[in-house]
């Protein structure tokens, strides 16, 4: 076999490593923003659509991002390792680009000659440790940050297309992709504003020539790139994400700048030691003064000074604080966006640009002591070990409750993350477990939302008075929140607080109509007041919002019976036994329900289901007596009926007088007449009830029937 090209090899390797660090990459489940995104986007369904992506979610004022999930969905449906496939393919292509690109930086003519000799292989470096940088795997696996990677994609093409429209058989080529590559990155992410900038700054700090020729020698590309800032600005006039993006909420622009000093060095030291991660920095402490950042103030301030001296010297290594500065400003600067402070997927990047500087570092260090050799060797080492540390930081993602327990665990302070976590462990049958931790979040924050989570967890586990305490506080905090308005009728409900209750549903109705759950919890309030027209009238909209919810059908089905429709009963019944067939309180109902239509095999069927389940004497007695005496032949089964009427007559013990008597039937059904005329004898010596005293002379007349061999049926 004859070996690949010697051009493609490293990007051959570069494409391998990026697979290998991401191939234990676990199936998890949509998590946090990806809910809203993707599997509860309606923008989705179509390619029309998906280019006005709805308001309050990641995707909102960034077209480009909400088309490529339209296309995962087209491609994969909505499995999330189809989405996590393209993410990845997004990130191991623009290690390429990058590779390419820092190659043809290194060789620009302002760069000194020893790096430029050595370009390819400092570039390989780069793009090596940047692939494989567990700082990416947010990027990578958390599927909603494609905005970040999508946008570092654009970024980079723009970049490489505008280095290689300095080539001159093809300029105006490269211009156009240039210029294509910005304005879908104005699209996808607002980062993307600084992409103008840093292609100035490569210019200027990488290749000879006044500030003056550069424009005019390629003033159309920077015309181009340029007038795709309008293009942003017109997809953020609209304001899409002020309530997470404003400078108004709950930190001015003063404290937020100083904050980000802190963030930024926390940045530096994870791009160095990448360890411990965090999915959340909720907790991140909001800055008072200058002097409660003094030490950080003063490292980001030196490196600032450093890069704009720098560029004023025209130091290629400039372009790396030119990078790092200019793609974090828009999130960390004085636009302050108050619900994450701090965010690891930020540095995708910066990183692009400190990794080959590092490099470069390196290699000059080496070279001082002529040990130049062994500098790609440390980078693979290096390689390795962050390819480790990506490998194991996905399998974090692979539930909510792993995720959010991991950052409970660096972050225990973070109220987000304590409230999530609690959410996690409530979705995963853990009520008492998520209690602890929905308190944990209203201790350390007492917010609506939070005092709502709190109050879902009392619901579940039955503590309605407490969850009523902690839902009115959620709705004095904010009174237009429907679903805290829903939550609280629902514990009021629960207290048999009828009124009160229809009028917190209501409300929520009112906030918005279209909130989970409310419906259902209306019909079955109505239920529980016996206005079963209604309660039918609010189950079906409920069944029609929530088709797979069990409780919604069991409720409707219950009501429909109560109202007289018992085929519709036994529809909506069935349906609820279909969602969740391990439930035997269900079966018994539906087999009640179809006992009273007459249905005597139907319900036969259905109680041995549920026997299966749950033996309950009671039951039993209903399912072996239709067993041994339905008149019709293909219902009876009298060696069914024997073994369940002997389980229930010694579950029972002693001598009940109903039980014999169906057991008695029982072995007459399957042809053992001795059994039975014993086990009918037996029952007229127990005991005989208030109100049985008839009954002793119905067990005799069906006792003359064993003597004379023959069984009992209903028709005799």
């Amino acid at each position: 076999m004859s070996r690949p090209p010697r051009s493609l090899l490293l990007p051959a390797l570069l494409v391998l490593a990026g697979l290998l660090a991401y191939a234990g990459t676990p199936d998890g489940p949509w998590v946090y923003d990806d809910l809203g995104s993707i599997p509860n986007n309606p923008t989705l369904d179509s390619f029309a659509e998906s280019l006005h992506p709805p308001e309050g979610t990641t995707t909102s004022g960034r077209p480009v991002l909400n088309v490529s999930f339209w296309f995962s969905r087209a491609v994969g449906g909505l499995e999330p390792s189809s989405f996590r496939l393209f993410n990845l393919v997004v990130h191991l292509v623009s290690s390429l680009l990058l590779f390419g690109l820092v190659r043809r930086t290194l060789q620009g003519g302002l760069v000194p000659e020893r790096v430029r000799e050595n370009a390819r292989g400092l570039a390989f470096a780069g793009a090596l440790l940047w692939v494989v940088h567990p700082l990416h795997t947010q990027c990578v696996t958390y599927i909603v940050q494609r905005a970040e990677s999508l946008m570092g994609f654009f970024f980079i093409a723009m970049l490489y297309a505008a280095v290689r429209s300095l080539e001159r058989p093809r300029h105006r080529l490269w211009t156009a992709v240039a210029i294509g590559a910005c304005a879908l990155g104005m699209g996808t992410k607002e980062v993307m504003v600084a992409a103008p900038l840093v292609l100035l700054g490569l210019d200027w700090t990488t290749r000879p020539g006044t500030l003056l020729e550069k424009l005019r020698a390629r003033w159309g590309l920077y015309l181009g790139v340029m007038a795709c800032w309008g293009f942003l600005l017109d997809l953020v006039a609209s304001g899409p994400r002020s309530e997470s993006v404003s400078a108004s909420l709950t930190i001015s622009p003063w404290h937020y700048l100083l904050t980000q000093s802190g963030v930024l060095v926390r940045y530096l030291y994870l791009s160095v030691v990448p360890y411990p991660q965090s999915f959340d920095y909720d907790d991140w402490p909001i800055a008072e003064g200058p002097g409660d950042v003094l030490l950080p103030g003063l490292a980001i301030a030196t490196l600032l000074a450093l890069t704009f001296w720098g560029v004023a010297k025209r130091k290629p290594a400039a372009l790396g604080g030119i990078v790092f500065f200019l793609t974090l400003a828009p999130t960390s600067s004085i636009l302050a966006i108050p619900t994450e402070v701090a965010a690891e997927y930020r540095m995708y990047l910066p990183l692009a640009a400190l990794l080959p500087l590092a490099a470069c570092w390196v290699h000059g260090l080496l070279a001082k002591r002529q040990l130049e050799g062994i500098g790609l060797w440390i980078a693979v080492l290096a390689a390795v070990g962050l390819g480790f540390l990506t490998s194991a930081r996905t399998q974090v993602y692979e539930s909510a409750l792993t995720l959010w327990g991991s950052t409970v665990e660096t972050r225990p302070d973070s109220a987000r993350a304590q409230d999530s976590f609690g959410l996690a462990l409530l979705q995963a049958g853990r009520p008492e477990e998520a209690l602890v931790h929905c308190q944990r979040a209203v201790a350390l924050k007492n917010g609506g939302g939070y005092l709502l989570n709190l109050g879902t967890v009392l619901n579940a586990l039955r503590r309605s008075a407490e969850a009523e305490a902690a839902l009115r506080l959620a709705v004095e905090v904010d009174d237009e929140d429907a679903i805290a308005w829903g939550a609280l009728g629902a514990a009021l409900a629960q207290q048999s607080k009828h009124e009160e209750a229809r009028e917190a549903l209501e409300r929520a109705l009112e906030e918005d109509e279209d909130t989970p759950g409310v419906q259902a919890n209306l019909a079955a309030l109505h239920l529980a007041l016996r206005d079963f027209d209604e309660s039918v009238r609010l189950g079906r909209e409920a069944a029609r919002r929530a088709p797979d919810d069990v409780q919604v059908h069991a409720n409707l089905g219950e009501a429909l019976a109560r109202s007289g429709d018992l085929d519709g009963a036994i529809a909506e019944l069935s349906t609820s036994v279909e969602l969740e067939p391990g439930v035997a309180r269900r079966l018994r109902r539906l087999a009640e329900v179809q006992m009273e239509r007459g249905d005597l095999g139907a319900a036969v069927k259905s109680f041995g289901r549920a026997l299966q389940l749950e033996f309950r004497v009671e039951d039993a007695n209903l399912c072996a007596r239709i067993l041994a005496t339905h008149p019709d032949s293909a219902v009876r089964n009298g060696a069914e009926a024997v073994a369940i009427a002997e389980r229930m007559v010694s579950s029972a013990g002693g001598d009940d007088l109903l039980l014999l008597d169906t057991l008695a039937a029982a072995y007459a059904e399957a042809g053992r007449f001795d059994e039975a005329v014993e086990t009918a004898e037996r029952a007229l010596r127990a005991p005989v009830a208030e109100g049985m005293e008839g009954f002793p002379a119905q067990i005799e007349r069906r006792l003359e029937l064993y003597r004379t061999r023959r069984p009992y049926h209903l028709d005799e």
